[in-house]
């Protein structure tokens, strides 16, 4: 006789957490509604601790992937107001500010990112929190706070990506604010540092922030693809590197005007009237409707 025994059910724990392994595999191939389906749905099941985290965290990114920005910062604060000792916590900080960005919540965006930098300063994300604070506040005029979440970075962390940005940003804001001295502090730390990937790091970050898609919330600052233009030669001084990817195109057009003009005035200050002069040339070549810049 066959055997009549029944095969036993899997347990509640266990379907969900398979439920959920689906759901990931989802979101790598970008089916975020089927993901977040089946997120929901284990959400309504009344899950365990550790189960309903992981469930909250998917629901969150698969609405984020699906541009519903109010439902994805519903599911991360609520994430958050329970599991904020999680090692995903600094992570669902970081998209969470991205998500009210994308509702127009600039200054809650602000205030998020923040909070992940006072509440995770060790976190590799607290340094591009405060960038993208800092960038939010200058966009929605307001300099002073800006610049205050610039001073943090370049005071409390060390060299990388993020720093160079975030000095390349101040000495952007700077010469906006006809403060020459200090524009030219910062742009001469980039050029002795040889930081001629800043620019174009700092255009993808500016980028990002203002051409809404779906994977913001994992994005880093790097260097990836950045390497010394070709229009460079190996045996150009410092201030000639720095400025040739800006003037190939890697900096953003708003502000790679002001940079180079910060250029000139290290040059000058340095004695390179060499340098300055050929500096000047391309920047009335490159930009000649600039204010400045007429022949």
């Amino acid at each position: 006789m066959g055997s009549t025994a029944r095969v036993p059910a899997a347990s509640p724990v266990a379907q969900w957490t398979a439920s959920l392994e689906q759901a990931k595999s989802d979101l790598v191939a970008r089916d975020f509604s089927r993901a977040l389906l089946r997120a929901e749905t284990v959400l309504r099941q009344t899950p365990a601790p550790g189960v309903r985290a992981a469930a909250l965290l998917l629901s969150a990114d698969a609405a984020y992937g699906l541009r519903a920005y109010t439902r994805a910062s519903e599911r991360y604060r609520e994430f958050l107001s329970m599991y904020d000792l999680a090692i995903e916590a600094p992570q669902a900080t970081l998209a969470l500010g991205w998500a009210e960005l994308r509702l127009g919540q600039v200054d809650r965006a602000r205030r998020t990112w923040m909070q992940l930098a006072r509440r995770y300063p060790l976190d590799d994300r607290a340094p591009l929190a405060l960038v993208l604070a800092a960038e939010a506040a200058i966009r929605a005029g307001d300099p002073g706070a800006g610049r205050a979440q610039l001073d943090q970075v370049l005071a409390d962390y060390e060299g990388g990506p993020v720093v160079e940005v975030a000095r390349l940003s101040r000495a952007v804001l700077a010469a906006r604010q006809s403060r020459e001295d200090d524009a030219v502090r910062d742009l001469r730390e980039l050029v002795r540092g040889e930081r001629v990937c800043a620019a174009g790091a700092r255009r993808a970050l500016l980028r990002v922030m203002t051409e809404p898609g779906r994977g913001e919330p994992l994005m880093r600052v790097s260097h990836a693809g950045c390497a010394p233009p070709a229009t460079a030669p190996v045996a150009a001084v410092p201030i000639e590197r720095f400025a040739a990817p800006l003037l190939d195109g890697a900096g953003d057009p708003d502000t790679t005007p002001l940079v180079l003009r910060g250029l000139v005035g290290l040059a000058a200050d340095d004695g390179r009237w060499s340098e300055a002069a050929t500096l000047s040339s391309r920047l009335v070549e490159a930009f000649q409707a600039y204010p400045g810049t007429e022949a």
